[in-house]
């Protein structure tokens, strides 16, 4: 029976493919990860004590860097979420200045008109006296 496990803080793209032998059976790392609680506990009954200590240690070691991925791809999915969200915003923002400008534009064109309008009426009026008609009586 052989006492060596791999190095656990190796990273390497075939990490956990490497073969374990524990008893008469061949497991790779990521078996060992994949089994649940109880399958796990049946393997490792009988077999010497450190290479217990080694297993469950590595055995705790992937499962947490599987929880680290999944919280990796949580977190890459929420900020994809938050740019798609960020540039709709964006967008919305954009059509409503677009929105806000052409309305500034027609109320200046509009107050330019007023007092183009108030202008010549003034005019009209200073050149035009008003004559006022009073009754007889």
């Amino acid at each position: 029976m052989n006492n060596e496990l791999p190095d656990s803080s190796k990273h390497s793209e075939d990490y956990g493919e490497e073969p374990i032998q524990i008893g008469d059976f061949t497991y790779t790392e990521s078996s060992i990860i994949e089994m649940n609680k109880a399958q796990f506990n049946e393997v490792i009954q009988g077999i010497p004590e450190i290479q217990g200590i080694l297993l469950r240690d590595m055995r705790r070691r992937g499962l947490t860097r599987k929880a680290v991925q999944k919280c990796r791809q949580r977190q890459n999915a929420r900020l994809s979420e938050l740019d798609l969200k960020k540039k709709e915003l964006q967008e919305q923002l954009n059509a409503v200045v677009q929105h806000h400008d052409k309305a500034s534009m027609d109320l200046m064109n509009a107050q330019q008109k007023y007092e183009l309008v108030q202008n010549v009426i003034v005019q009209w009026l200073k050149s035009n006296p008003i004559v006022e008609c009073t009754k007889a009586g």
